[in-house]
């Protein structure tokens, strides 16, 4: 059976087939399904009502259908529908087994993954401490669990190529990349991905269906070198996009996590002005602070605690004006810092 993400790329952009047709430009799917953090689809699969049903294909796929409805209300097109195939494909590979394969099979999984931390996270509030398929329930936290580590590797490929952190190691960055290309070479059984040729509208259509998230990665890699296509880190949320139409954007068009009627684009004006003005009116105060203490020093030379106290006020001063800017510390904390070099 075929599941997947349906793509109709045409050298330019890609299609998203699921109830008509989605644009994205080239290297899009993959920033969106890297928005994603896989522990917050728990709530979701934890939240189908039929969990403790037996388990059966029929329950299965209604259970996956709509994990995958409620998985694009929250999260978009492309999260939900990798999201899903990645579920299904997971127990597909087992639906066939008998009774005593299949208990084998658990054994070996949950003896491999006796403290793995993604199972315990996963069945930290199920019934079960170990990995079946008795269940609906049991099937899909299974599956859940296949997705979660697949995502893993493909967040943390994602992160190497695109990150350029100078604290990440060159060679460490260019092994993942290293790794990724021979994904196009010897190690290409790792690519899930189908591929048809479509009449749509009069002209033939290339169709990809893409079924795990490695191959999203190496699909959408592929046609981001072929095309130079540029992908930049939103400077709100911290996520990767390609810009629509200027290169220089500094902010995606995704909702912004506090005001989710706003997007990035739409907020990041405001966020970086009301930044300038606080960080303005530290620099302000910090700066008759400072010259206050560096007068008593001049003043006073024989007293050593005011030239070590300016030293240290210098020293955090750095740090202080950087928890200011990213806004982890509020006017009245940096004032009372202030103030202890102030004798207040």
């Amino acid at each position: 059976m075929e599941i997947g993400l349906y793509v109709y790329y045409d050298g330019k952009k890609n299609n998203v087939f699921q109830k008509g047709l989605t644009e994205y430009k080239i290297g899009a799917l993959a920033c969106e399904y890297a928005r994603l953090r896989s522990a917050d689809l728990r709530e979701i699969i934890y939240s189908y009502t039929h969990r403790n049903e037996k388990f059966s294909k029929d329950i299965f796929a209604d259970a996956i259908d709509c994990i995958r409805i409620e998985t694009e209300r929250k999260f978009g097109l492309v999260i939900s529908i990798m999201f899903a195939t990645e579920l299904f494909q997971a127990i597909y590979e087992l639906v066939d087994k008998s009774k005593e394969e299949l208990d084998k099979y658990f054994f070996a999984i949950n003896k491999e993954a006796k403290n793995d931390q993604i199972k315990t996270y996963i069945l930290e509030n199920s019934q079960t401490k170990k990995f079946s398929i008795d269940t609906v329930g049991n099937a899909i936290d299974y599956a859940y669990y296949i997705f979660a580590t697949n995502y893993a590797i493909f967040k943390i490929c994602f992160n190497r190529i695109f990150n350029d952190d100078s604290c990440i190691e060159q060679e460490q960055k260019d092994n993942y990349v290293d790794m990724l290309l021979s994904f196009y070479g010897e190690n290409f059984n790792i690519q899930k991905i189908d591929y048809k040729i479509m009449n749509i509208e009069g002209k033939f259509a290339s169709i990809y269906t893409i079924q795990n998230s490695a191959s999203l990665l190496l699909f959408e890699l592929a046609h981001i070198i072929e095309t130079d296509t540029i992908v930049k880190k939103c400077e709100i949320c911290k996520n990767y996009f390609v810009p629509k139409n200027r290169s220089d954007t500094l902010y995606c068009d995704y909702p912004y996590h506090k005001y989710q009627s706003k997007t990035c684009k739409q907020i990041g004006p405001l966020l970086k002005r009301a930044k300038k003005e606080k960080t303005d009116i530290f620099t302000k105060e910090y700066r008759k602070a400072y010259m206050r203490l560096k007068m008593k020093t001049v003043r006073n030379p024989n007293r050593s605690d005011y030239s070590e106290q300016l030293k240290q006020m210098v020293d955090e001063a750095k740090e202080i004006r950087k928890k200011v800017e990213s806004q982890e510390i509020d006017e009245q904390e940096w004032k009372t810092w202030l103030d202890k070099f102030s004798g207040h």
